[in-house]
């Protein structure tokens, strides 16, 4: 908890797996503890609760592959992965033309 405390802010919402040691997390904000052997899609929401883990295990691929990312950079790389991961069944190449160029083949 003072690893969550130091690093949080006071309010933050929290989202956890259904283990009891996160109970404790509504002193410093909202928590909701997400069940996933009762159901995939949060019912108040409506959103897929496994987005945050899909998209961790997307940037944890391709991060790898950089050996290690310095801390001044680091928002800038998640934001290319973050990019990336919303448009990843877009055709890339074809909207960087299309931007820089002003023209996409067919």
């Amino acid at each position: 908890m003072n690893h969550i405390k130091a690093r949080s802010k006071k309010g933050s919402f929290y989202y956890t797996d259904a283990l009891r040691g996160y109970r404790s997390l509504r002193r410093f904000g909202k928590h909701r503890a997400v069940s996933h052997s009762k159901f995939v899609v949060d019912k108040s929401t409506k959103h897929p609760i496994n987005g945050i883990e899909g998209f961790r295990s997307y940037a944890k691929h391709i991060l790898y592959y950089y050996w290690g990312v310095s801390r001044y950079h680091f928002p800038m790389y998640l934001k290319e992965i973050e990019y990336r991961f919303n448009d990843r069944k877009e055709k890339v190449f074809k909207q960087c033309l299309q931007i820089y160029f002003g023209y996409a083949s067919p």
